[in-house]
């Protein structure tokens, strides 16, 4: 009998009660396989979904906080270093509070900070770090107003829901 007979031959043979149980529990373990598979996939791609929406929370929401902490209007300048206030936290906090309660500088109307671009360049749950730039327009009391462009290099903290300025560096 030739090698092709005989695996025709069992082929074509009826299934066995223990060939159908062998073959029904290599198919489970299979399913199970692919099921682990895929549990394992997910919990990796967690951490990475979390940072990128983080990365894109912190992107939206970086440029207005900068905006908020140094722009003030003469006619609302202690509302607008109260609401400063409270969009900075950790040691930046301690060394900008005589900064955000001193009073309109002489001579100026209003200071505005104006995000042109936000770049995040690390992201954590509950912390990042973005590089932005800003357009500083100062307004005086009478004649031209400055306006300048500067990049700064700002650190973030989330607290209650929502991102604080932690610390600031301006780039050259």
């Amino acid at each position: 009998m030739s090698v092709r007979s005989r695996v025709l031959g069992r082929l074509e043979a009826p299934m066995t009660p223990a060939g159908a149980a062998v073959r029904l529990a290599a198919a489970g373990l299979l399913v199970a396989a692919g099921l682990a598979a895929l549990i394992l996939v997910q919990l990796w791609r967690a951490p990475v979904a979390e940072r990128i929406d983080t990365g894109d929370e912190l992107r939206a929401q970086a440029g207005t906080v900068i905006s908020e902490v140094f722009s003030a209007e003469a006619g609302s300048w202690q509302a607008d270093r109260a609401r400063a206030r409270t969009l900075v936290g950790g040691p930046l906090q301690t060394s900008m509070a005589e900064a955000l309660g001193a009073p309109v500088p002489a001579g100026v109307s209003a200071v505005r900070w104006q995000p042109l671009a936000v770049g995040v360049v690390d992201e954590q749950a509950d912390s990042g770090t973005a590089v932005i730039v800003v357009r500083v327009l100062v307004i005086p009391e009478s004649g031209q107003s400055t306006e300048s462009i500067k990049s700064v290099n700002a650190d973030f903290a989330r607290s209650d829901g929502r991102w604080v300025l932690t610390g600031m560096d301006e780039l050259q």
